[in-house]
């Protein structure tokens, strides 16, 4: 596969030098969007917007969103608003507004006057909701019908609109009112195997209101709907009931990938998903990790300043517990970050809620004595395998077996608490715990190890 990719790039590369776009048009015309834009992402800049003019506009416009965002930025940034007009005409309604929010408020106003006022009638009201809501990621584009319609003749408009490309993939048919209101839908399989006069009311099923889904819902939310209730589509409504769109299994596809990458990037205090490992310059890298190493970075310093104001004593006589501090701070980090990341995961995928708090604390805190146990046990024999012949040596040992029980058990314990607590808050528990979480394991860790110490050894 590998192989292959490279080769198609090498390919285009020679097709670029000798300036021929149709040549690339025809290379390219049986491959995938998403490999396209992988042949596109190792290429230099000219050769990316040399690749894409030749694409032609329908091509171009699925290719685009199957780019890293901050690679789509720069290359939307050189073409001129007739070009990105006309790529947006040939998408979804919902990948064209995405395309457009993206654009500086000025270009993006150009853009829109310059599409057809038929699919700007369809984008505009998209561009009125947030990104990552139901609004911001569903498609106008909807398979409607009257209560009243035969069946025969709503599986004749099928068929236009399936021939015109005007939708693209339908599972249900949304049956409204003469004031758009939603009353009802008919799945596919349903309408086919109805009589030919069948009225659309007779064969519907009623709506439930916790697949309806409001244009305001965050999309995480609505992701977790499409999980719990298995649904391959769902309606989106205003508050009088009137249909605004639908979203797909599709959108929830890119949603759920989406928020994935960018949890894990927040996590790790590098970001979100817009950064580009090779296309995003490195003063935004470095401005956007500074913060949380900025952060982290006080806090080991606070630490050494409180070790050193006092306990200079203790280290000075009893070098070797300086020795085991890492494996502490180690033991508890890693038990803290295993409860967090369970913890995140779960708030996330919404099988945990704050009312459980408790349950989960105690749980947790079980899990985080027990390794704190195995640990301890493990760290008491490694002190007395050293056996540096000090009298002490035993309770060097009893105040490592001590401390990594309590380093365990605190940090699980704040693994519960600090997302949960982060979440009542609405603020992203991925993006915040984890440097908080390492900080304070760090602290309560260390000083507390040369605490006890300092009681055992004195």
């Amino acid at each position: 596969m590998e192989g292959t990719r490279q080769q198609l790039v090498e390919q285009i590369e020679q097709l670029i030098e000798q300036d021929s776009h149709a040549e690339i048009s025809s290379t390219l015309a049986g491959v995938h969007p998403s490999k396209i834009a992988e042949i596109i992402d190792q290429m230099d800049r000219n050769a990316q917007v040399f690749v894409l003019l030749s694409l032609g506009n329908h091509i171009t416009s699925e290719v685009l969103p199957e780019l890293h965002e901050s690679l789509r930025e720069e290359l939307l940034s050189i073409l001129d608003e007739k070009q990105i007009a006309d790529i947006a005409e040939e998408m979804d309604s919902d990948d064209a507004a995405d395309l457009i929010h993206k654009l500086p408020e000025e270009k993006a106003e150009d853009v829109l006057a310059k599409i057809d006022p038929e699919e700007r009638m369809e984008v505009e009201p998209l561009l009125k909701y947030p990104d990552d809501s139901a609004g911001g990621i569903m498609q106008t584009e909807v398979l409607k019908g009257l209560p009243e319609s035969p069946a025969g003749q709503t599986i004749e408009k099928i068929r236009k609109l399936s021939q015109s490309n005007q939708i693209e993939e339908y599972h249900r048919i949304y049956v409204v009112d003469k004031n758009n209101k939603l009353v009802g839908t008919v799945s596919l399989g349903k309408l086919v195997i109805s009589d030919e006069t069948t009225p659309l009311w007779s064969v519907m099923e009623s709506i439930s209101p916790e697949t309806t889904l409001s244009p305001m819902t965050d999309q995480e939310e609505v992701a977790l709907l499409f999980r719990k209730y298995d649904l391959i589509s769902a309606p989106v409504v205003d508050e009088d009931g009137e249909l605004l769109g639908r979203i797909t299994g599709d959108d929830i596809m890119d949603v759920i990938a989406k928020e994935s990458e960018e949890d894990l990037l927040k996590a790790a205090g590098v970001g979100g998903d817009h950064l580009h490992p090779i296309h995003t310059p490195t003063f935004e890298k470095i401005k956007v990790r500074t913060p949380w190493i900025v952060f982290t970075l006080l806090g080991e310093l606070l630490i050494a300043f409180v070790v050193l104001h006092n306990f200079q004593v203790t280290l000075e006589q009893f070098a070797i517990l300086a020795a085991f501090m890492p494996a502490i701070m180690a033991a508890g980090g890693n038990v803290g970050v295993q409860t967090n990341t369970v913890v995140i995961r779960s708030l996330g995928m919404g099988t945990i809620s704050s009312g459980q708090v408790v349950s989960i604390l105690f749980a947790e805190m079980k899990v985080g004595l027990i390794l704190g146990l195995l640990c301890g046990i493990m760290g008491a024999f490694t002190v007395e395998f050293i056996n540096t012949g000090h009298p002490s040596n035993i309770m060097v040992g009893y105040a490592v077996f001590i401390a990594m029980i309590s380093a365990t058990l605190a940090t699980s314990s704040i693994g519960v608490v600090l997302p949960m607590l982060l979440k009542k808050f609405n603020i992203d528990p991925a993006a915040s715990s984890g440097p908080f979480l390492m900080m304070f394991n760090d602290i309560l860790g260390s000083i507390f190890y040369l605490f006890v110490g300092t009681i055992l050894l004195f």
